[in-house]
């Protein structure tokens, strides 16, 4: 399963990366017209992100948004964080400094976690 990131590069020459659908929610007036967080895939998203001006870079286990209006930031970007396809999974520790980090971390890779030889699943209450 690919992560979709928002990556916003910062002043000092840094970048700031986001879960996609919790950095949308926090700046709804980013979202696409029409389109909704919680009832859209992130594929959804990525596609009428795209239509707006954002710049995407894919690899086999990541997608990165990059809001328009960023000049070639693509190769900073790519020199910061490397092309996590070089890398392997199990080398990289996530790291989270916010609690929601964490939260969508664990929400989204709750099916590798094993307890007695069995998976857990993430129950979604229907409202």
């Amino acid at each position: 399963m690919r992560r979709f990131n928002i990556v916003i590069p910062k002043e000092d020459g840094g970048i700031e990366v986001h879960p996609m659908k919790e950095w949308l929610r926090q700046h709804p007036d980013n979202i696409p017209p029409g389109m909704d967080t919680r009832e859209n895939t992130s594929h959804q998203l990525r596609d009428n992100l795209l239509k707006m001006g954002w710049r995407i870079q894919e690899t086999d286990t990541e997608v990165r948004l990059i809001p328009p209006g960023i000049s070639d930031s693509l190769v900073e970007i790519d020199t910061i964080l490397g092309d996590s396809d070089d890398e392997a999974e199990e080398d990289v520790a996530p790291v989270f400094t916010l609690e929601h980090q964490l939260r969508d971390f664990l929400a989204e890779n709750i099916h590798t976690v094993s307890i007695n030889g069995k998976r857990l699943k993430l129950f979604v209450d229907q409202k």
